[in-house]
């Protein structure tokens, strides 16, 4: 459903104005099941800026819209930076785990919401650290993840699309491995060494895992196969993993030794 959404999109900005336009949307799903790597795919697609926010650590609204200009350490917004500084209108911004939010009173990190993901209000957009400009922040591409929609603010949900994501299927998982397995050789300053494609049974073996684990799995697959001077990976790398997760479960040093 999420994929039909996207392609819509595409399809309404090229009989327009070929501008890339999304409404706010939410995906939910379990932790690690890959979110986060669907939103960072997407931004590659749409070939824009991603600024993600992890909302779970944030201490205030200040994260989204900056801190109050009467604060000797004001300082401005991602939002005010991003599209200040930045030569892109239409960046995408996404907020990781939502409802991890402290939503308390003294706190609100999603405060700024409100008006920011209604277009009429986003048009006039002011940091707190600058007043005095106004933005027009309308045009940003508002993506969220969430694990459950339960202790999300209904006005804040009701302001998403909100779609569902369930366990990724054999074929999605391919294209997923190999993603993460690309976005390595890209984004690594060894990726250069490694062969270009994955090889399939190393594919299989990262199949049985969630993507957020897949991630972590090749990141060390990378260093067995560096240590033994290949340039491809194996199953046994892959599965390496396993024995290191065997050791943190006995311990190391002398709390590791069998006796």
């Amino acid at each position: 459903m999420t994929v039909t959404f996207i392609r819509h999109q595409f399809a309404l900005s090229n009989v327009s104005d070929q501008q890339l336009r999304f409404p706010p949307f939410l995906l939910v799903g379990d932790a690690g099941i890959g979110k986060t790597e669907y939103m960072l795919t997407l931004a590659n697609l749409c070939q824009t800026t991603l600024e993600v926010i992890d909302i779970s650590s944030a201490q205030s609204g200040a994260t989204l819209s900056g801190s109050e200009s009467f604060w000797g350490n004001t300082k401005t917004g991602v939002i005010f930076n991003s599209l200040m500084f930045n030569d892109i209108a239409n960046p995408i911004f996404m907020l990781d785990e939502i409802d991890k939010a402290n939503e308390s009173l003294s706190y609100q990190p999603l405060a700024a919401l409100h008006g920011l993901l209604e277009a009429r209000q986003a048009k006039q957009f002011k940091d707190l650290s600058v007043p005095d400009i106004l933005i027009d922040a309308s045009n940003i591409i508002w993506i969220a993840t969430a694990n459950s929609v339960d202790s999300i603010e209904k006005p804040i949900v009701d302001r998403f699309l909100v779609f569902h994501v369930e366990t990724p299927t054999v074929k999605q998982m391919i294209n997923i491995v190999s993603n993460q397995y690309s976005r390595y050789l890209s984004h690594s300053v060894a990726g250069q060494f490694f062969e270009a494609e994955i090889r399939r049974d190393v594919v299989d073996e990262l199949c049985k895992y969630y993507p957020r684990s897949v991630k972590k799995r090749l990141s060390m697959a990378f260093g067995f196969a560096a240590n033994e001077q290949r340039n491809y990976l194996t199953v046994s790398d892959i599965q390496n993993n396993k024995l290191n997760e065997e050791r943190k479960k006995r311990g190391v040093g002398f709390m590791g030794v069998d006796i």
